[in-house]
């Protein structure tokens, strides 16, 4: 509404003149109108923007990535965990299915028997070569020892896929299930599988004889850790009691074991005497 300039009178702003005085409204008169009992449009309620989701921007596994040829994804993954440990497991999508990390542990698991049956065929032929030129054993008894050992490895290489995949499964449950106790599992189980799989390239230590399935199970420990720790966004407490609490559990069953059979046989022992 505006007010009649010459009397004050209020109009609805459509009038050609005022009617209670007969003034002639001009247009720009009707246009500059002083607005009046305008009901003020209601505040603006600010917008809350939607949270946003923040995006899962890691990379894929090098293995995992199939545009890049086998070998060179072998290689890349290969490199990437054992030389740049932080790196990988900071920067890459262990949240990925587990096919790949499987198929990575089995190769992994291959090369590792490989080379141990070659060292130990090497061992055995030598040690036997040894103790027949001592003439402890045979000569039919030697073979025989030969062929078994032979036979032995052989069908171990074939049992490598399920001791492989058995072991995965039952160290990624156990690590899982430790990290959930002490609420340090982000992620799902399928992340554990990554990480246990993944961190079977120490098995490539096999390769150094002698030392090299100590020194790759130490490292394993050290990876499995980190990895855990990484992947999972917890700390590196909670990933070290995960890893490290099924070895101590085993020691103090050593132990215990071996107290056992000490006290068993001081008991027998104690008894011949009287």
């Amino acid at each position: 509404m505006i007010k009649c300039p010459n009397c004050g009178f209020s109009l609805n702003g459509d009038e050609a003149k005022c009617p209670n005085c007969g003034y002639v409204l001009k247009k720009e008169e009707t246009d500059s109108g002083e607005v009046m009992n305008q009901t003020p449009p209601p505040p603006s309620v600010p917008q809350t923007p939607p949270e946003s989701t923040p995006s899962y921007s890691k990379m894929a596994i090098p293995f995992a990535d199939s545009s890049l040829p086998f070998f060179d994804r072998l290689v890349s993954t290969v490199k990437l965990v054992l030389f740049s440990p932080r790196e990988f497991f900071a920067n890459y999508d262990f949240k990925a299915q587990i096919g790949a990390g499987i198929l990575f542990a089995l190769i992994m698991g291959f090369v590792s028997g490989i080379f141990s049956f070659i060292y130990n065929l090497v061992f055995r032929s030598s040690l036997y070569s040894m103790l027949a030129q001592w003439g402890n054993i045979p000569a039919k008894e030697m073979q025989m020892q030969s062929m078994f050992a032979v036979f032995g490895g052989v069908l171990g290489i074939f049992l490598i896929p399920i001791g492989v995949i058995i072991g995965l499964f039952i160290m990624a449950g156990i690590y899982h299930l430790l990290l959930m106790i002490v609420n340090g599992a982000k992620n799902g189980f399928e992340s554990t599988v990554n990480v246990v799989a993944y961190t079977s390239a120490v098995m490539l230590f096999a390769i150094v004889p002698f030392c090299g399935g100590l020194l790759g199970w130490i490292y394993r420990i050290i990876l499995n850790i980190m990895g855990l720790a990484e992947v999972h966004e917890t700390t590196t407490g909670k990933a070290t009691f995960a890893v490290l609490l099924p070895y101590i559990f085993c020691c103090l069953c050593f132990v215990i074991y071996i107290v056992a059979i000490l006290g068993v046989v001081g008991m027998a022992a104690a008894g011949g005497g009287h």
